[in-house]
């Protein structure tokens, strides 16, 4: 099995196979890109008024801010793309592990 620096700092903290980690460090990313995504979505509502329409106090910030705001929502699904892809990744290398069985010993 190879041994990289990834893997060795995930384990070292958990006590888990490396695809679990792999795994696990997947689903963090997704959390971030759902997150992220919330977040710009909050925004987005709360500067609505009772008409449904976005207040800006300028011109500039409108643009500046609605730039922003779809690169960082692109962002957010790039990284739930990759975390899904990195989590079935990991599915697929612990799936291809050896499996472990308890070695029995004769008395």
């Amino acid at each position: 099995m190879e041994h990289n620096f990834f893997n060795g700092m995930v384990l070292g903290i958990f006590s888990i196979s490396s695809g679990q980690s792999v795994e696990l460090f997947g689903g963090f990313i997704v959390l971030i890109g759902l997150a992220l995504r919330y977040w710009i979505n909050r925004r987005r509502f709360n500067r609505r008024n009772g008409a449904g329409v976005q207040l800006f106090s300028s011109y500039e910030k409108k643009v500046v801010l609605t730039l922003g705001e779809r690169l960082l929502k692109l962002l957010g699904l790039v990284f739930i793309f990759f975390g899904i892809y990195v989590m079935l990744a990991g599915y697929a290398q612990r799936e291809h592990e050896p499996k472990q069985t308890p070695s029995t010993q004769a008395p």
